[in-house]
């Protein structure tokens, strides 16, 4: 059996993807008494982005053939 390192296929190598909380938007707006605030995502912490789980944030996959 080999092994070889390839691009991860989710992140694409960048080694984040967009926040799935937030849609990539980083947090929301909202409007309590008349005031408009933006509230920063508590998921990925205002980026839009987490690090990618399917190669935790190395950017490359290992394929066993």
């Amino acid at each position: 059996m080999s092994v070889r390192e390839i691009t991860c296929p989710v992140c694409g190598g960048s080694r984040y993807v967009k926040c799935p909380d937030c849609d990539g938007q980083g947090g929301e707006e909202k409007t309590y008494g008349g005031e408009t605030k933006w509230y920063p995502c508590p998921y990925c912490n205002g980026t839009g982005r987490k690090i990618c789980s399917n190669c935790n944030g190395w950017g490359t996959v290992k394929v066993y053939e």
